[in-house]
């Protein structure tokens, strides 16, 4: 079984990039209704710790 109607999904991606691109980086994080699915904010979450 993989999902079903009414499960949480957690939908993650992940990239490669220079150190130059990570310093800039903001992931983005939306959220959504539980019972519409209708997008109710979108976060462009910073990333905790230093980047060297």
């Amino acid at each position: 079984r993989l999902v079903s109607e009414g499960d949480l999904v957690i939908i993650m991606s992940y990239a490669q990039m220079t150190l130059e691109e990570l310093k800039e980086h903001k992931p983005t994080v939306v959220f959504v209704d539980p019972d519409t699915n209708a997008v109710t904010s979108v976060e462009h979450q910073e990333v905790h710790g230093e980047i060297r």
